[in-house]
């Protein structure tokens, strides 16, 4: 089976200049289950997204990596 990524993209407006980010679905869906909650471990999102442990944690590790998420501990 072969994973087609699509691509997304998001308007962030919560500093005083707006940016227009490209992010794979993945990626997006993971910042959309913040919208209901603040805290989330990587096995929550996990579940959420039906993700494998890697594909997973790549893309936590992404966001991550360009602050748009923020960890209490390392993933």
């Amino acid at each position: 089976m072969k994973l087609i990524m699509f691509l997304g993209e998001v308007k962030l407006s919560y500093t005083k200049k707006n940016y227009f980010i490209s992010m794979q679905t993945f990626q997006l869906a993971i910042l959309v289950l913040f919208e209901k909650a603040n805290d989330l471990t990587s096995r929550e999102i996990q579940e959420a997204t039906q993700l494998s442990d890697d594909p997973c944690e790549r893309h936590i590790q992404s966001l991550l990596d360009c602050k748009l998420l923020e960890c209490a501990d390392k993933v």
